[in-house]
């Protein structure tokens, strides 16, 4: 028995540092890493056959005595990321992240290389959700053909990239989709799917042949008629519960996403009780935010409804795994509210780590951005590198003061280090002001705005 890297993750030289990734990027925080490379050396040391104190010894081997206190710490810190296994894994080779100490630079958020895709195949969809993020389909506009897909899968590869989601509309409401599956895994590539649609015994037994073991789905209600009011489906619960009952059956483990409305806020302990009986792993609750095509501020939960919501999730005795990503208004936060859920808030990926494809091939920093106003340029004519070093993705995440139309960010001493770091959120400023040369409105300096959740 030895010690190494947990297989659902690797280890990848990202120029001066090294990233630790997970292998199928959902873009959960806990997905990825940036690593000193003296960290990656002591982790790629252990390969299977070696114990941590075999694998600090070796660390003092190469560094010196010096390094037995930072390997010992190293250990500590990289425990979750760790399994024991009992066969060697010789897949990584510590000489690999040795990067010369005067070119060591950490204090970079942004990737040299995309490390995923949000790849939108299809506008099409099955369902008409009240809440809906996605853009309307246009009219006269086609959708990349199957070889389309397969070229930009191609050029993914080539820069490293392990995993891409399937999205909308809705990835399984497009006729071929079996093709595009096909055409990402042979490519290396794990195809993500989210999904609202029916999956048939058929559809998850293929899915699990193309070595999909995760779907996510989203039900946002235990009762049939709140699922039908939210997603213009009568059979919607029904649908989708045999969905459930088919991925599992295929072997093929459950996540499961639920909008949380002033509509179904009050019936989320019997959504936790109802999935658990159906054998989910994770659900994860968000609350209902504004969309950037459609009103939907009727389905806002109240603070009474958000705060019910938080002291359910906190108080559930469940094996299912239950998250809650509450979000408050910043109308209804106070001055040091906002400054204290600014500072924390999440990095944004957009151009720092991700990039979003829409169906007729526009690139997007954010899969919430309307392709009209914010295409980067087109794929597979345009690489996927062209576009990530483009000076329209450049200027997207750090625009010239002079195009701020708010005096509080053009005026701001932090406004370098706020774009740079973890980014300003140009959807929240849309939805806030209906422009996005404003500020996030979590921000304390921002000026008052509409609401967006």
């Amino acid at each position: 028995m030895g010690l190494a890297l947990k297989a659902s993750h690797v280890l990848k030289v990202d120029a001066s540092r090294v990233l630790c990734l997970a292998r199928k990027y959902w873009g959960r925080r806990d997905d990825v890493q940036y690593l000193h490379p003296a960290t990656a050396v002591v982790v790629s040391l252990l390969d299977g056959s070696r114990s941590g104190e075999d694998a600090v010894g070796a660390a003092v081997e190469l560094f010196g005595s010096d390094a037995e206190g930072m390997a010992r710490r190293i250990l500590i810190e990289m425990a979750p990321l760790l399994e024991e296994v009992d066969h060697p894994r010789p897949d990584l080779d510590p000489s690999a992240f040795v990067v010369p100490g005067d070119q060591v630079a950490m204090d970079r958020p942004r990737c040299e290389k995309p490390i995923s895709l949000i790849a939108h195949i299809t506008w099409q969809c099955s369902r008409a959700c009240r809440y809906c993020y996605a853009e309307p389909s246009p009219k006269g506009v086609d959708e990349l053909a199957a070889e389309d897909w397969g070229r930009v899968f191609s050029d993914a590869a080539s820069l490293g990239i392990t995993s891409v989601q399937f999205s909308g509309g809705d990835s399984l409401c497009r006729p071929d989709w079996r093709e595009l599956v096909e055409s990402a895994v042979g490519r290396g590539i794990a195809p993500l799917i989210s999904t609202k649609h029916a999956v048939s015994r058929d559809d998850a037994q293929f899915l699990r042949a193309h070595a999909v073991d995760e779907v996510q789905v989203s039900i946002d209600s235990a009762d049939s008629e709140t699922c039908r009011h939210l997603t213009g489906s009568s059979s919607f619960l029904e649908e989708m519960l045999c969905s459930i009952r088919n991925l599992r059956s295929a072997g093929i483990d459950i996540t499961c996403n639920a909008v949380i409305t002033s509509a179904n806020a009050d019936g989320i302990p019997d959504l936790v009780h109802l999935l658990e009986a159906f054998g989910v792993a994770e659900l994860s609750l968000s609350p209902c935010m504004q969309s950037l095509y459609r009103d939907v501020s009727e389905l806002f939960p109240s603070p009474g409804q958000k705060n019910l919501v938080s002291k359910v999730v906190r108080n559930l005795s469940t094996p299912l795994k239950v998250t809650y990503a509450a979000r408050i208004d910043p109308l209804d936060l106070t001055p040091s509210e906002r400054a204290t859920s600014f500072l924390s808030r999440p990095l944004c990926s957009a151009g720092r780590l991700t990039l979003a494809l829409c169906p007729d091939g526009t690139a997007v920093p954010c899969p919430s951005m309307p392709r009209g106003s914010f295409g980067l340029g087109r794929v597979p004519s345009q690489s996927l590198m062209s576009i990530w070093d483009s000076e329209a993705l450049l200027a997207f995440m750090l625009p010239s003061r002079d195009q701020l139309t708010d005096s509080s960010c053009r005026s701001c001493e932090e406004w370098r280090a706020c774009h740079v770091w973890k980014g300003r959120c140009v959807k929240y400023a849309l939805l806030a002001y209906g422009d996005s040369s404003y500020p996030d409105p979590y921000c304390p300096r921002a000026p008052r705005g509409n609401r967006v959740c």
